[in-house]
């Protein structure tokens, strides 16, 4: 009975640790993100006009603008383009602050935090989460070349991290 309580014990133990990994990888991936957001915000979306909106909620077929609702048309349409223009540098910008960020939290978690197993992991899982969000937002940049560039360095890092996380530590218990 003793063994089998042993074992649930233990078991519950390393739930509870996957759990606070996920946790603190999931918690330091939306840190950086609203920091980024708070210190680096990006450009505001332009409202969808009240009076177009109406007149779209009025009609049930195609709506049918005035001279003044054209004009408040092509008003929005120019400042969604220019919404639009203003998000690809941004996209870029915060694309390269979140992979640098990842960065950091992965190489904290193999050599400062090394000591202490399961942080070191959440701060690793926070890493990948960011490096996630730095590609997505890399993506959004409209720059083929970019997107390249970013996913380049996000295999490099996915590979130097499996290999100094997983690999290497292998290598020297079998020496």
């Amino acid at each position: 009975m003793e063994v089998k309580e042993s074992y649930l014990k233990d078991l519950m133990g390393h739930v509870m640790q996957i759990i606070y990994m996920l946790f603190l990888g999931i918690i330091i991936a939306v840190f950086f993100g609203l920091g980024i957001d708070t210190f680096y915000p990006g450009p505001k979306m332009p409202e969808y006009p009240l009076v177009l909106q109406e007149v779209q909620n009025k009609s049930n077929t195609a709506p049918v603008y005035t001279d003044q609702e054209l004009a408040v048309s092509k008003a929005y349409d120019a400042s969604m383009r220019k919404y639009e223009k203003d998000m690809k540098p941004y996209s870029r910008n915060v694309s390269i602050i979140a992979i640098v960020l990842s960065m950091i939290a992965l190489v904290l978690s193999l050599t400062v935090l090394i000591r202490w197993e399961v942080i070191a992991n959440g701060v690793l899982l926070g890493g990948v989460f960011t490096l996630g969000y730095s590609i997505i937002m890399g993506a959004q940049a409209d720059d083929p070349k970019f997107r390249f560039a970013i996913i380049t360095v996000g295999v490099v890092i996915a590979f130097a991290l499996g290999y100094y996380k997983f690999i290497l530590p292998n290598r020297e218990l079998k020496r």
